[in-house]
């Protein structure tokens, strides 16, 4: 599957720039945003407006998850607003705790913000969607193209709080005995896939008998 950026464009230019608000175009993102992870790797999910993070660190427009583990955030604001002042803002600042891999769009122009560095890409100008003929430059595309597949092959981060791991543990652990059944695997299997194989530590089941055969 190919990122179609034509149709992207195309269902940005139904509604008039003047008309739009933050969330006019979301639908015609989150495609754009699932073709592009697709291509980069087929386990990736993509959620719109997570639940906002319980030690303040806010809530991104989107999150990318891989086996349960945040690959990044995306954070959408409205065509043609200050992109470089909202890089500066502590919105921005505070989603950058909760992940180093962040994109921050207008739905024209793709910004990725990675470990400190900062690429920008973009693919068009609103005016570009009043034209009476939509066109997108080669150019363009590729810059964008790249950029997302980049930011979608950022390997998923590692689990920094034992908080984290206790509760991500404990939603599974109930049915750790349940089987792997055709394509799906097994509890156990989700977990090992889910720590990655970076994960250095032990990790210990009470009342381990009642695993059986786990």
């Amino acid at each position: 599957m190919a990122i179609d950026f034509d149709a992207y464009l195309k269902a940005l230019a139904a509604t008039s720039v003047d008309d739009k608000t933050e969330h006019t175009d979301r639908g015609a993102l989150e495609r754009l945003l699932g073709e592009a992870a697709a291509l980069a790797d087929e386990r990736l999910r993509i959620q719109h407006e997570p639940k906002r993070d319980k030690g303040g660190g806010g809530s991104p427009d989107y999150m990318v998850k891989r086996d349960a583990r945040i690959v990044g955030y995306v954070e959408v604001k409205t065509i043609d607003e200050a992109l470089s002042k909202v890089l500066k803002s502590d919105q921005i600042r505070k989603y950058q705790k909760l992940s180093d891999n962040l994109i921050l769009t207008d739905y024209l122009e793709f910004i990725w913000l990675k470990g400190g560095e900062v690429q920008r890409a973009r693919l068009a100008h609103s005016e570009d969607l009043s034209a009476k003929k939509l066109a997108l430059k080669p150019e363009a595309v590729d810059q964008v193209a790249a950029l997302l597949r980049a930011f979608f092959s950022t390997a998923p981060q590692n689990i920094g709080r034992g908080q984290t791991l206790a509760v991500e543990l404990a939603t599974r652990a109930a049915l750790l005995r349940q089987p792997a059944r055709g394509d799906r695997q097994s509890r156990l299997d989700q977990i090992i896939a889910w720590l990655g194989a970076d994960f250095d530590g032990v990790i210990a089941f009470d009342e381990a008998h009642a695993m059986a055969n786990a």
